[in-house]
């Protein structure tokens, strides 16, 4: 059972403190509640994030695949550091934005600015020209936020690369941003610190041409790196006019921020986000979830994500009325065996909201101790970055009822479902509806716009979708095409309000050519993932030149289950109709994985299946 709960804000002379009060002891303590300002400030901007800034389901049904996300409030053209000062401005000077447990942190909104302001200094002695970018490895605290900052108030690239692994041969390759200056922190892998070693002693191949200097913000600061205290002394010659004079040439609408992609193949993608983007993202995203009074938002430590972590830094400042950012413990991570530390969190920080990857909440849920800890804050999870079934899907509304649906990508945020104005069915079984001011179709293999519930190419358009790769202006321009208009690479359909449901991968859409039978990833996976030993699981297609695709279904495993091919086999023809199974079946222990967000390697999967046909071809089976 899930306790509901009111907020009681204190405001004292040290820090911003919220102690969580059950309903029935609020009404002694109503009167501190309505007389303080900063509350009825909070409770007046609620009443605009959910209202003006937000767009609506389609009012009459569609046609036509095709939704625009309509919005009364207009996209603002506002800078990042522009909007710190405007909080800085506008918030107690002890309000707090930031807090880092696993450092003992907490980092109010006057400290960001003020050590923003510093590092900038620093960096305009050092050298740094607008355009270069500014790598952190290892920096897991809160000068990760003031760093952010003061790289995008001088139009520097941000760019923190989250390790993956075989690590000494990634690292090499985000080397390939040419940073002008690297910021090592005290959670940084001791292979890449190994590497690191080498760059500053001139022993490395790969020392990137641009690099000015690395800068240790560790405690002990080895011989050839800058410590981060002189680096900041180094800045105080800097005047306030200077420092001016470079902020004022800055663009909202240039590259602010590097995020590191590898899809499902594996090919590391570098990919740049403007300053229109970050600032538009954070005052339209999360409007479809109403809100406690703060949200205390829990994210992925940067060292162990580079995409949400950003977002929520950048919130913390342009909502500060109505939310401040935990960092989880920096052990909470991909590989993680033990989800204990992330429900410690939970409990420990009252986390109202956390923003990770589905498989920790399934995990979470999962975990015997789940009992021994009071998770009763958390209302809301982002779904997002790996597909669920049903089953675990409704197992997570169940225990956090405000959950959100995304569908996005590293190059665009294309949908997100409302706890407003979505059914309950289309808040669980649906991607959502487009965000506002972006726009979303469903078109067939000549690019045509298809009729309402028929399956398509999902392909979306707007201001939330990347700038362009680094670098890469030939990639950029075969992604974005001359009408800026991105295909997902998905098979969707979408409903008569806009909202879309998402089939699977468009690769992953087999076709049997000697019968003309589509069938689409979602039926075989919801079927896969029904069985009670069965894990995950993933559907590829391998050309045939005499049959059209010969559809594999791959499976993971859950912990300690046995299952053979022919009983899972078995299972599928006890459920489907023939035509609907797969032909080769494969199980696995784990599936191989790749990227920092842990995506499922396609790429190796095909060449198993392709090794695999090539000696133990089905074909046969056609002939039944």
């Amino acid at each position: 059972m899930i306790l509901v709960h009111d907020y009681h804000i204190v405001l004292n002379s040290s820090t911003y403190t919220i102690t969580k009060v059950h309903r029935e002891n609020v009404k002694s303590r109503q009167s501190n509640f309505t007389q303080n300002s900063c509350i009825m400030d909070h409770q007046a901007h609620l009443s605009e994030d959910t209202s003006c800034r937000e767009c609506l389901p389609a009012e009459h049904p569609l046609t036509l695949s095709y939704y625009h996300g309509t919005c009364g409030t207009p996209l603002t053209y506002k800078s990042l550091f522009s909007g710190l000062e405007s909080a800085v401005r506008e918030a107690p000077p002890d309000h707090v934005a930031l807090k880092v447990p696993e450092f003992h942190q907490e980092l109010t909104l006057k400290y960001v600015h003020e050590r923003a302001n510093s590092i900038s200094r620093a960096m305009v002695e050092m050298g740094l020209k607008k355009g270069d970018v500014v790598m952190l490895n290892g920096v897991g605290d809160g000068e990760y936020m003031t760093l952010y900052y003061a790289t995008v108030s001088l139009g520097l690239q941000f760019y923190v690369p989250t390790m993956r692994y075989p690590f000494e041969k990634f690292f090499p390759i985000s080397l390939k941003t040419n940073p002008s200056v690297i910021f090592v922190g005290s959670l940084v892998l001791p292979e890449v610190k190994e590497l690191l070693n080498d760059i500053v002693k001139n022993k490395s191949d790969f020392k990137p041409s641009n690099l000015l200097g690395v800068v240790s913000l560790e405690e002990k600061c080895d011989s050839g790196y800058t410590s981060f205290a002189d680096f900041l002394d180094s800045g105080s010659t800097v005047s306030d006019d200077i420092l001016s004079k470079r902020r004022s040439l800055v663009s909202c609408e240039e590259s602010a921020v590097i995020l590191t992609t590898s899809g499902t193949t594996g090919d590391v993608k570098f990919v740049c986000r403007s300053q229109f983007y970050m600032v538009n993202f954070v005052r339209f995203y999360n409007r479809r979830k109403p809100r406690h009074l703060p949200e205390v938002a829990g994210v992925r430590n940067p060292v162990t994500d580079d995409g949400l972590c950003i977002i929520k830094c950048t919130e913390a400042v342009f909502k500060w009325r109505t939310m401040y950012t935990v960092f989880v413990p920096s052990d909470v991570d991909f590989y993680m065996s033990d989800i204990s530390p992330l429900m410690k969190c939970i409990e420990q920080e009252r986390l109202t909201w956390y923003s990770g990857y589905p498989y920790e909440i399934i995990k979470m849920l999962d975990s015997q101790d789940l009992n021994n800890y009071d998770v009763t804050s958390l209302s809301a999870v982002v779904v997002t970055g790996q597909s669920v079934s049903s089953r675990n899907l409704n197992r997570i509304f169940e225990q956090f009822p405000e959950t959100l649906i995304v569908y996005a990508s590293t190059e665009v945020q294309a949908t997100m479902t409302s706890i407003l104005h979505s059914t309950v069915e289309q808040q669980r079984h649906t991607a959502g509806y487009p965000l506002p001011h972006m726009q979303l179709k469903i078109v067939g293999k000549h690019g045509e716009t298809l009729p309402v519930g028929e399956a398509g190419e999902v392909c979306v358009r707007g201001w939330a979708s990347f700038l362009c790769y680094f670098n890469d202006p030939v990639t950029t321009t075969a992604t974005k095409g001359n009408s800026n208009w991105i295909h997902m690479g998905d098979v969707g359909i979408m409903d008569k309000t806009g909202h879309v449901k998402v089939l699977g991968r468009l690769a992953e859409c087999v076709t049997f050519k000697h019968m003309g039978e589509k069938v689409f990833p979602s039926l075989i996976l919801d079927t896969a993932r029904s069985h009670p030993k069965v894990e995950t699981a993933v559907v590829i297609g391998i050309p045939d030149d005499k049959l059209g695709d010969d559809v594999c279904l791959f499976v993971e495993l859950k912990h300690e289950c046995v299952l053979t091919k022919e009983e899972l086999e078995t299972y599928f023809q006890s459920k489907l109709m023939f035509l609907q199974c797969p032909l080769y079946y494969f199980v696995l222990d784990k599936l191989p994985r790749i990227g920092a967000r842990n995506k499922v390697h396609l790429a190796e999967l095909k060449q198993i299946a392709t090794e695999h046909i090539e000696t133990n071809n089905k074909e046969e089976q056609w002939n039944r």
